[in-house]
């Protein structure tokens, strides 16, 4: 992973996301967001998807949405977590429902934090910062 002097975007594509979103425009803003930093993230438009990538490859951060078809996000995080153990990376919560998710509730739920819809760039560029160590 790229140390503090390195957080050029030519050193920044070494760090790889995990982007867990079903929906599309989310995931289209994300991307952008993140482009703006050399970062292209996976995408898993679900959490049974998501669970099979990270069979398949190693992530720095996976930013996982919460209300998702299927599988939701709390239930995939916590397969993968149980797959990986401790080198599972931090997972991120991404929800719009903020009045009745708190801080609290995310973490004992096994969850690094979360991001709230609709996402800032200024936060999304925190929230990675601080959970890779990048400076952006």
């Amino acid at each position: 992973m790229p140390t503090e002097s390195e957080g050029s975007p030519e050193t920044t594509d070494k760090c790889s996301i995990l982007l867990v979103e079903d929906n599309p425009l989310n995931q289209k803003v994300v991307r952008l967001m993140l482009s703006k930093y050399a970062i292209e993230p996976d995408i898993a438009n679900h959490g049974e998807e998501a669970v099979e990538k990270v069979k398949e490859s190693k992530y720095d951060l996976i930013l996982m949405d919460l209300h998702m078809p299927g599988m939701h996000g709390v239930e995939a995080a916590g397969i993968i977590r149980e797959m990986l153990g401790d080198q599972c990376p931090p997972i991120v919560a991404l929800t719009a429902d903020v009045y009745h998710a708190s801080e609290s509730d995310i973490l004992s739920q096994g969850l690094s934090g979360f991001l709230t819809k609709p996402i800032s760039s200024q936060m999304l560029r925190d929230c990675v910062e601080k959970h890779t160590g990048l400076k952006l």
